[in-house]
């Protein structure tokens, strides 16, 4: 799409032709659907931080850090963060001697989308499998094409537009966003490679995860229910997602290849996001009703001052197991639930975090060594 001059008479003609123009408009339509795009993606952004801001605050704030909290925080904040680089070098207008400097920067730092969500599911997927070792090497093997993919479309020789191509527009506006060229055939197909590498992930994760449902005694607990039936569906909305987008990018018309990349991008951090949020509300409810049962249960039946109950913050990372020797007391305990004694009495003082987060923390005298012993830790609400 280069402005050539058309010939009138014995010489060229100064004016642009006919199909040049209609080019620039072509061109000038597409910039404008791409910063739509870019302004609806952080509406989209703003809204899901909003709208889950007070379950983000108890269930991820006020619980102590761990792999869950750390992997909730970077999908959800560096989004955010990130946009609004994205709405400065898209949406305003720049020189391209500018653009020229900034363009690759910006364009590599959205490969994080894809590796941060991606290895939430890979991580929940192995711990599902009770870290199998042969479910570890299939989904290194599918995460590694993930990098692969997205470090050859995101790093490597990112092609600049033209000056010819923009040439009546930035004449007419002064400037233009910092776009990469996504009209080039190549750059197509390199986004449909990391896609479709993302889909790949998400379908062995998928397909794990239903075989160790069908296979074992997995979702007999009603925790490892609720994560079949909230994880599979977030399984099955980021794989539909990359398939759909995948199917779009190779089908479609190469100067309108990347405007699908915003949405396809913070899909799988909006579910991934979601998904932490949902299991951690659902374990926090469930410990909630079953910490005055337990507590109850066990002074009653062992008079010694033993009491279990399962931390609102359990890491769920660890998959629920059923009930062994708790099964004649009808109660439900998760795979990484640390046992030891309770000593009779407890100090509890409260700190900044406690105060904002309505926890107290306790300070349990030391117990004697007791290879039998069951550990409590107990927290008010």
């Amino acid at each position: 799409m280069s402005f050539q001059p058309v010939s009138v008479g014995n010489g060229p003609s100064p004016v642009p032709g006919a199909l040049d123009i209609a080019g620039s408009i072509e061109t000038l339509s597409l910039i404008q659907a791409v910063r739509y795009s870019v302004v609806a993606v952080m509406c989209v952004l703003v809204y899901e931080w909003l709208a889950n801001l007070e379950d983000e605050r108890r269930l991820i704030h006020c619980a102590p850090w761990s792999s869950v909290k750390l992997s909730y925080l970077l999908c959800r904040y560096y989004p955010l963060c990130y946009w609004v680089v994205a709405l400065w070098a898209y949406c305003l207008n720049h020189k391209p001697r500018h653009c020229k400097a900034v363009l690759k920067p910006i364009h590599a730092l959205l490969a994080p989308f894809q590796f941060f969500a991606q290895a939430v599911l890979f991580l929940r997927a192995y711990a599902f499998s009770g870290r199998k070792r042969w479910v570890l090497a299939i989904l290194t093997v599918g995460y590694l094409l993930v990098i692969a993919a997205d470090t050859y479309l995101f790093f490597v020789a990112v092609p600049v537009p033209r000056l010819s191509k923009f040439g009546l527009i930035l004449r007419g506006t002064g400037g233009s966003g910092c776009f990469p060229d996504y009209s080039t055939k190549a750059m197509g197909r390199r986004i449909g490679f990391a896609i479709l590498a993302s889909t790949l992930l998400d379908l062995s994760s998928l397909t794990i995860v239903l075989w160790f449902c069908f296979k074992s005694h997995t979702g007999e607990t009603s925790l490892a229910r609720f994560f079949l039936r909230q994880g599979l569906t977030a399984f099955a909305w980021v794989g539909a997602v990359n398939i759909v987008s995948t199917l779009v990018y190779f089908r479609a018309r190469s100067s309108a290849s990347g405007i699908g990349l915003p949405f396809s991008l913070i899909i799988s951090n909006i579910i991934v996001c979601r998904l932490i949020l949902s299991l951690r509300r659902h374990t926090w409810q469930n410990d909630q009703l079953a910490k005055g049962a337990l507590t109850t249960l066990f002074w009653s039946t062992i008079g010694r001052g033993r009491s279990l109950s399962q931390s609102p913050s359990v890491d769920i990372w660890a998959v629920p197991t059923p009930p062994c020797s708790n099964a004649s007391m009808g109660l439900e305990a998760s795979a990484d639930l640390d046992v030891a004694e309770v000593p009779p009495p407890q100090r509890r003082r409260r700190s900044t975090t406690s105060r904002l987060c309505g926890q107290y923390r306790t300070f349990p005298h030391h117990a004697p060594e007791d290879p039998h012993r069951i550990e409590v830790e107990q927290r008010t609400v």
